[in-house]
């Protein structure tokens, strides 16, 4: 599965602030809860397409 330069960039700021703060999916669950105010299991799913169900359990 190839990457769009989107997914590439967002991964790289991520990666920084991710190495801050800690934690792989911390970060942006709590951008997509806060922000963009996805609260629903399926819709932060499908907002975070890597994201596996565990993860978010």
């Amino acid at each position: 599965m190839k990457k769009s330069e989107f997914a590439i960039e967002r991964c790289k700021t991520m990666s920084a602030v991710q190495r801050m703060l800690g934690g792989k999916w911390k970060l942006e669950i709590l951008y997509y809860i806060a922000v963009r105010d996805i609260h629903r299991f399926g819709a932060l799913k499908r907002c975070i397409a890597e994201i596996t169900e565990s993860s978010l359990t």
